[in-house]
């Protein structure tokens, strides 16, 4: 079950991401904060994209990073994640009652993967046999690890969910239509609605009560107040040709969204100023950036052309080279603090927004908190799967 966990967070790196089939999306159950989806099949139809990935690929593999991961994965379930994955669906609940970061959440994939290869693979490998196990969870195969409360459970040959057994038994609950799912949900419901669930790479984001009143303390007297207001995010990623992106953040009431819109063109307007010897072609992807606020909701967009994009971050990466090393390599922390770009107690922003672009951020769920404790655990992962 880590490992596929590990998986979706690979090709979340790797790709930008594109569109969900619907069906997966009336799998889903009420009570998530998040909901988020990517096409892996419709990315890698775009042949630049496709070019991107495999040379992302190709440097995290000469470095011993990430892609070696998915390459064991690979060799375990006998299938390549990047031709055989379809599609992937993304629930996040919201914190608990103390306010404390969730430390659940489900998983949906789908692809051209058979349940009877991959359990064949699972059997075949002895770091596997240690401590994982198959068995048969309410009539479907389950794929355990001992000690582990996250599984992966087979709704279908191709469709495989991972999370855990509340969470699971929530999902068979929608999919028997005993209970009401995410589409039902008041809240989500509505945000499923208006998001761009067609969009190459799209997420909902419902902002509970008690994230909002913590957000709306942290930001009062900081140039992010105006964030104080927001209780929604929503996001929609399309590409081809053009990469085009919209965000939409909700708000109580026009005028909210109006301050929030003013923040960001001050913000966006800053970036320009200071980085007045930034090449071109950037400084052109900035200028395509939209700001404007329509009733209670301000909203960011961008089209540009793809080709154009990959030029000016590379632009940009030789005009300003980090300090701590060149892109893709492994980073540690410097020594005596966190680095540019670090989650700081007290940055200047909302909780949940980060002050150098003001988007919000979600909390890690138990899953990507300890990936890497997990990656080192080696194979005995893909029991949980």
């Amino acid at each position: 079950m880590k490992k596929l966990v590990l998986l979706s967070a690979l090709i979340v790196f790797l790709l930008p991401a594109l569109a969900l089939a619907q069906d997966l999306i009336s799998l889903l159950p009420s009570g998530g904060m998040a909901i988020g989806a990517i096409n892996v099949a419709r990315i890698l139809a775009v042949p630049d994209m496709k070019k991107l990935v495999e040379e992302r690929l190709a440097a995290s593999r000469a470095a011993g990073g990430e892609a070696k991961a998915l390459d064991d994965l690979a060799r375990t379930l006998q299938f390549d994640p990047l031709k055989d994955l379809k599609e992937v669906v993304l629930l996040m609940p919201g914190p608990g009652p103390d306010g404390q970061p969730p430390t659940d959440g489900l998983a949906i994939f789908r692809g051209t993967f058979q349940e009877a290869t991959i359990v064949a693979g699972l059997e075949k490998d002895e770091a596997f046999k240690i401590d994982g196990k198959i068995e048969k969870f309410e009539g479907l195969t389950a794929i355990r690890a001992e000690g582990k409360p996250d599984f992966g459970l087979f709704l279908a040959p191709d469709t495989l969910a991972v999370g855990n057994e509340t969470w699971l038994r929530k999902v068979l609950a929608v999919k028997a239509g005993k209970e009401k799912g995410a589409k039902d949900d008041p809240v989500m419901g509505r945000l499923l609605q208006r998001v761009k669930t067609d969009a190459g790479y799209w997420g909902a984001v419902a902002l509970p009560p008690s994230l909002q009143d913590q957000m709306a303390r942290n930001a009062s007297g900081t140039p992010f107040a105006a964030f104080g207001a927001m209780s929604e995010v929503l996001m929609a990623v399309d590409l081809g040709t053009d990469l085009e992106v919209k965000v939409s953040l909700g708000t109580d009431k026009p005028e909210s969204a109006g301050r929030i819109a003013e923040t960001l063109q001050g913000l966006l307007a800053s970036i320009k100023v200071n980085g007045a010897g930034m090449p071109p072609d950037a400084l052109k992807v900035l200028n395509a950036i939209t700001l404007k606020a329509e009733g209670p909701v301000a909203e960011v967009g961008m089209k540009v052309n793809f080709a154009e994009l990959q030029a000016s971050a590379k632009g940009l990466a030789e005009a300003f080279p980090s300090p701590l090393g060149g892109a893709g390599e492994p980073q540690g922390e410097p020594e005596g603090g966190p680095g540019p770009g670090s989650a700081a107690p007290d940055a200047g922003g909302p909780a949940g927004v980060s002050p150098a672009d003001g988007a919000p951020t979600q909390p890690a769920t138990g899953d990507e908190a300890d990936s890497d404790e997990e990656v080192d655990e080696g194979e005995d992962a893909a029991a949980g799967e």
